[in-house]
C-alpha cells in the first residue's frame, strides 16, 4: 500500500510542479486548429482559381489550372503523411503529456521545414503572372486587375515566407521549453 500511495504522491508532485508550463504549451493545440483552418482556406482559395483556369478554352490556361490541381494534391499527400497519426491519448501523468507536447512538436517542425512548398507556389504565381500578361487563358484582363492579381501573390508569398520563417522560431523555443520540461519531470520521477 506505500508503494501505491508513494507513486500517486510523486504524481500529484509533478503534477504541481509543471502545472504552469504544461498550460503555457497547451497552446500548441490552439496554434494547430488555427493553423488548420487557414491551410483549408488556402486551399479552397487555390481549388477555386484551378476551377477558374480549367474553364478556359486555351490549353495554357488549362494547364495552369492542372499545375494548380497538381500543386494541391501534392501539398495535401505531403501534410498527410508528415501528420497522420495524429494522437488521442489520455494522458495519466504530466511526463505523459510533456512527451505528447514533444512529439507533437516534432512532427509540427518536420511540416514546417521543408521550403519546396513555397518554391512550388513563386512557380504558381509565374505562371498566373505570365497567363495575366500574355492572355493564355482567352482573353486578357484589364491592367489593373493584372496589377492587382500580381501584387495579391508577392504578398502572399511575403506572408508565406514570413510565417515560417516565425513558426520555425516559435517551434525551436518550444522545442526547448519542452526539453527543459521533460528533463525537470524525469529528474522528479
Amino acid at each position: 500500500m506505500d508503494v501505491e500511495l508513494n507513486e500517486w504522491k510523486s504524481l500529484y508532485g509533478q503534477q504541481q510542479l509543471a502545472t504552469q508550463t504544461i498550460a503555457e504549451l497547451a497552446r500548441v493545440r490552439q496554434r494547430d486548429q488555427l493553423r488548420q483552418v487557414l491551410e483549408w482556406v488556402s486551399a479552397a482559395i487555390i481549388c477555386g482559381g484551378a476551377l477558374v483556369y480549367l474553364s478556359s478554352v486555351s490549353m495554357p490556361g488549362m494547364f495552369v489550372g492542372v499545375a494548380l490541381l497538381v500543386f494541391l494534391a501534392f501539398s495535401g499527400a505531403y501534410r498527410w503523411s508528415v501528420s497522420r497519426g495524429l494522437e488521442r491519448a489520455m494522458f495519466a501523468a504530466p511526463v505523459d503529456y510533456a512527451g505528447e507536447l514533444a512529439e507533437r512538436n516534432a512532427r509540427a517542425i518536420r511540416r514546417v521545414s521543408p521550403i519546396w512548398p513555397l518554391f512550388a507556389a513563386i512557380a504558381l504565381a509565374a505562371l498566373v503572372a505570365l497567363d495575366l500578361v500574355l492572355g493564355w487563358s482567352g482573353e486578357r484582363p484589364s491592367t489593373l486587375l493584372a496589377i492587382g492579381v500580381v501584387t495579391a501573390e508577392c504578398v502572399a508569398l511575403a506572408v508565406g515566407f514570413w510565417w515560417r520563417r516565425r513558426e520555425l522560431a516559435q517551434l525551436m523555443l518550444e522545442r526547448s521549453t519542452i526539453s527543459e520540461l521533460r528533463r525537470t519531470l524525469s529528474s522528479e520521477v
